[in-house]
This record gives C-alpha cells, structure tokens and sequence, in this order.
C-alpha cells in the first residue's frame, strides 16, 4: 500500500482572502466602512426595525468648504481632514452605530434601534460640538464645518434608498440654510 500526503500552508491564501474581502467592504483612506458595508447593514436593521418596530436614522453627513482645502493645502491635507473627521463621527456615534464613508467628502451614519427623534439630533450637536476642535494640518489650524441630514424609519421612507435619499435633501437644506448645522427631512423642503 502507497499512501501519498500532501500537505500544503493555505495561511497566506486564507490572509489574502481576508484582505480582498477588507477592500470589498472597507474605505481604503479611512478604513471605516465603504458604502457596499452601509447598505448591507443598513437593509438587515431595517428588516429589524420593521419586526420590531423600533426607530431608525440614516444621517448624511457632507463637509463643508472640503473643496477648498484640497486646492489650497493639497491633497494630503485633504486626506488628514477626512481620516480625522472619520474618527471623530466614530467617537462621536454609538457603538451599535455605523459610520461609513459614502466617497469622497460624504459620510453616513446608521443608527439602529432609536427610541425618538432625540436621540439622532444628539448624536448631530455631538458632531458639531466636534467640529470647535481644531485640526492642525501643516502649521495650519482648520475648524471644520458638517452640514447633516437627517431621516428616520418609519415617517421618512420605509427602504434604504428613500431613507438615505431622504437624508441627503435634508443635508442639502442644512447646507442652504447656512452650512455647519444639522436638519430632519420633512416633505417640505423639496419646496424650501
């Protein structure tokens, strides 16, 4: 009787398949995650808010003037400001939250399991009360200013989309009305 054994390391296999799946669903700037992760944990909370009926908020989130300093500091200082920014939302968010970055100077925020409307405009003034602390990038001491949108499960949209695009109007209304503020969606701003 002959027996062959092969016998093989699949240790970097297994660590390159765990890399591929980390860039499928995380930021590469950031490393928070990317907008695929958002919507796949966003649609199973909804599932969840609909068996439970509990809240739901999808905040938006764009900054402010981000364009500026990109093209007066550069790019890098760009990157600071998102990567810094990212860890404040992070800090500033729940545990049971997830904060994402959507691409480029946009982020999202799913909170889970919200008992009011309270509880969303909190975690809004924290990120704003935030924003007092500066940056310091390149000898430069930046403020950063968030204008936030606001939309919540059921009264706003009853999927992902709606709510997210829901959010998105209300970040925009923030932003029209004077930037570095947060706002609820409500049918009437389309109209504002």
């Amino acid at each position: 009787t002959i027996y062959t054994i092969i016998i093989r390391d699949i240790t970097d296999s297994k660590k390159n398949e765990e890399d591929l799946k980390h860039q499928a669903y995380f930021d590469q700037l950031t490393d928070i995650p990317n907008r695929t992760l958002f919507s796949d944990r966003a649609e199973n909370a909804l599932n969840q808010a609909k068996r439970s009926d509990d809240g739901l908020a999808i905040i938006f989130i764009d900054l402010d003037d981000f364009k500026e300093i990109n093209d007066t500091l550069g790019h890098e200082a760009g990157d600071i400001m998102l990567k810094t920014l990212s860890q404040r939302f992070i800090n500033s968010a729940r545990n049971t939250d997830t904060v994402s970055r959507r691409g480029g100077d946009e982020f999202t925020i799913l909170m889970p399991r919200i008992k009011n409307l309270e509880d969303a405009a909190i975690l809004a003034e924290r990120i704003l009360e935030s924003n007092k602390e500066e940056i310091k990038i390149h000898n430069n001491s930046l403020y950063p200013k968030t204008s936030i949108g606001i939309s919540v499960f059921p009264g706003d949209g009853d999927t992902v989309d709606i709510l997210i695009k829901n959010a998105d109007e209300a970040m925009y209304h923030a932003k029209k009305s004077g930037k570095n503020r947060y706002a609820f969606y409500n049918s009437d701003i389309k109209t504002l």
